[in-house]
């Protein structure tokens, strides 16, 4: 670590298997392991609103439902894993949703058509991708006085470019002290994606990850985490928790799936492995 503050600290198996959801009891339902709605997905972007989805059912969601545009509807419905629920966006108004995971694969040209809504939620939701961009485009305005608890997952890239509609000169600075003055600004849980993820909250000591595998450098991983996050979230973590904990599970498949070759499936699909590790 480049000089770290003597409060920063780093993740380790120790912390995450404090932040883990408690053990099920035996007569728990689907409910009480949290409703997540993933609204993502666009023209050719079906595969990131797929990612998302699955890796919200693998990370522990009760249930999950996936919202895409009308005209993607028959091709979300077929092409999922049949834990997923699909629905359109015109049925966001109707759903009970406890937290919500947006922007994987959705395309500028659609986030205009959900922004209201994604601006107006009181219930937690992870912003990722163009979710972001978006913001960067129209203004930091929409998330400087959050109507509920935001989780922003943004890589170096989505950072620079909201650094530049805010503060400029924080772009050339690192990306501790990047991530520390942007969430102390905006009250927000910020996860800043990299070889060393970082998560940051007003209040809270910044926390770097510890694992990861450079054969993560691969589309669809940044998808896969704001599965994580939000069925974390909807297991009852804090934004801050959920952001380490799915950060280090993540980081922890990638590591394990390193052997079998490259791609977001493979990470996936050692999700459930990288869980156990935790507790074991």
């Amino acid at each position: 670590l480049a000089q770290p503050d003597p409060g920063d600290f780093v993740l380790t198996e120790s912390w995450v298997r404090s932040a883990l959801p408690r053990k099920r009891h035996f007569a728990m339902h689907k409910a009480q392991a949290g409703r997540v709605g993933i609204l993502a997905g666009s023209h050719g972007c079906l595969g990131a609103a797929r990612l998302s989805a699955t890796a919200a059912v693998r990370a522990g969601a009760g249930l999950v439902t996936l919202f895409v545009p009308e005209e993607l509807y028959p091709l979300a419905a077929t092409a999922c894993t049949p834990e997923v629920m699909v629905r359109t966006f015109s049925d966001l108004a109707s759903a009970n949703i406890d937290v919500w995971g947006i922007g994987p694969g959705l395309g500028t040209a659609m986030v205009p058509k959900i922004f209201d809504f994604m601006t107006a939620l009181t219930a937690p939701a992870v912003l990722d991708a163009d979710a972001l961009n978006w913001i960067s485009q129209t203004g930091l305005c929409s998330i400087e006085a959050p109507a509920g608890p935001r989780l922003l997952t943004p890589h170096p890239g989505e950072m620079r470019r909201l650094l530049m509609g805010w503060r400029p000169e924080l772009a050339d600075q690192s990306r501790a002290i990047q991530a520390t003055e942007f969430s102390r600004a905006f009250g927000v849980t910020l996860l800043l994606k990299g070889s060393r993820s970082l998560i940051a909250q007003r209040g809270q000591p910044l926390a770097y990850n510890s694992t990861g595998h450079p054969s993560m450098a691969t589309g669809g991983m940044g998808d896969l985490l704001t599965g994580v996050t939000a069925a974390l979230l909807a297991q009852g973590l804090s934004p801050y928790a959920a952001a380490g904990v799915g950060s280090w599970m993540l980081g922890r498949a990638g590591e394990l799936a390193a052997p079998l070759g490259y791609g977001a499936t493979l990470v996936l699909d050692q999700l459930h492995a990288a869980l156990r590790s935790a507790l074991d």
